[in-house]
């Protein structure tokens, strides 16, 4: 009996040689051609009123937006009508936009065509005080940066390690923080949204906790590629970056103290802002 009512009837075996289709290729653009999209939609006419409004909604300022170069950009869905995005470049070891995600007011997330992976990076990221802190995604890096934080954003939960690697390598003496999130909260019945896809449910690994894993793997293969010590973090009492600003504030120091940081990267932070 089926599990859905009715019977299955097994005739026999039937087989056949299964053929893949061909994955399409993926082009890969000059970077004369992000930098000039990201520009035209960071510079067009709605895009200040999008800041503006996406600020509001992620709890972030519109200053740590501005710096990020996010822009807004349109699209025609498949009923013709226009639909709203707000545009994240991704850029390489020098800046530069290698491609770019497109977050929509629904929070729905996809990266433009034939795009490659990057970091989220600020023009003067580098200026700030304190270590260097690796969370995940756009909207934590734009929540670091209003907190006043030095911050380079990992566009991926797992890989991109070689080109953080290249950053990093000319801050021999800045701490390095990975900061993982908390995606593994329990649902409205209490259970792990991400647990039904870990037969073990441990607790840990890609399968029911991705933001931790990717937190632990990129701070082990940056440890190995750098040849010094890169710490990682989960968010302290909050799914992620943002959330903690939304609950506590903008305060930097404040979050830096809640990742129970060693006393030496502390303490240099403090210094370097003039905090007791």
């Amino acid at each position: 009996p089926g599990d859905f009512g009715g019977w299955f009837h097994k005739t026999g075996v039937v087989t056949a040689d299964y053929v893949p289709p061909p994955k399409a290729e993926k082009i890969k653009l000059p970077l004369s051609h992000w930098r000039s999209r990201c520009e035209e939609m960071s510079r067009s006419p709605m895009a200040a009123a999008g800041r503006r409004a996406l600020a509001e909604k992620l709890g972030v300022s519109v200053d740590s937006l501005e710096r990020l170069g996010v822009g807004v950009g349109y699209e025609t869905d498949r009923r013709g009508e226009q639909r709203r995005f707000f545009s994240f470049p991704e850029r390489d070891e020098l800046g530069r936009p290698v491609g770019c995600l497109r977050r929509y007011d629904d929070g729905a997330k996809y990266h433009m065509k034939n795009s490659s992976r990057g970091v989220y990076m600020a023009k003067d990221w580098n200026k700030a005080p304190g270590p260097i802190l690796l969370p995940e995604g756009g909207s934590d890096t734009a929540a670091m940066l209003t907190m006043g934080l030095c911050v380079l954003g990992r566009a991926q939960c797992l890989g991109g390690a070689t080109r953080l690697k290249n950053i990093l390598i000319d801050y021999p003496r800045r701490g390095i923080v990975v900061i993982g999130e908390n995606d593994c909260q329990p649902d409205k019945r209490g259970r792990p949204e991400t647990a039904k896809h870990c037969p073990a449910n441990c607790g840990g690994c890609q399968l029911c906790w991705p933001g931790k894993h990717g937190a632990r793997e990129t701070a082990y293969k940056l440890t190995d590629l750098l040849k010094r010590d890169v710490y990682w973090y989960m968010v302290p009492g909050a799914k992620d970056t943002r959330a903690w600003v939304q609950l506590h504030g903008p305060d930097g120091l404040a979050f830096l103290r809640g990742l129970s940081l060693p006393a030496a990267v502390l303490r240099a932070f403090e210094n370097q802002t003039k905090v007791t």
